[in-house]
C-alpha cells in the first residue's frame, strides 16, 4: 500500500550531511517536500530521528543549506554493500516552499 502523500522526483546532485560533518551522509535518489530515499555507505537504523542538512547547489537556490527534521522511515542493504535508505521530513511550510522550489529546477 502506497503511503506517500506527494509525488517523489528523481534528482541528481543532491548530498545530504549531518550538520556536524563536512562529509555527505549521502545522495538523494529523489525527493518530494514530505521524504527522500538516499544512497549512502552507512547504516541508518529505522526510527531513527536525525536532523540532516540539504545543501543545493548555488545556482539551483540562493538558500543553499536547509536543516530539516527527518525520520528514517527503511533502511535496504544493497547488493554492492552500499545502502539505500527511506527519509520521511518534516518540514515547515517555508521549507515546503523551498523545496518545491528546488524540485521544479533541479527533477
Amino acid at each position: 500500500m502506497e503511503r506517500r502523500n506527494r509525488r517523489r522526483y528523481l534528482v541528481q546532485g543532491l548530498n545530504v550531511y549531518l550538520p556536524e560533518d563536512t562529509t555527505p551522509l549521502g545522495s538523494v535518489v529523489d525527493l518530494s517536500p514530505s521524504g527522500m530515499r538516499l544512497y549512502t555507505s552507512r547504516s541508518l537504523v529505522a526510527g531513527e530521528e536525525l536532523m540532516l542538512s540539504i545543501r543545493f547547489p548555488s545556482a539551483v537556490l540562493s538558500q543553499s543549506i536547509m536543516l530539516i527534521d527527518s525520520l528514517i522511515v527503511w533502511n535496504d542493504v544493497l547488493e554492492d554493500g552500499n545502502y539505500q535508505v527511506g527519509v520521511r521530513l518534516n518540514p515547515d511550510e517555508e521549507q515546503i516552499a523551498v523545496l518545491d522550489r528546488a524540485i521544479n529546477l533541479i527533477a
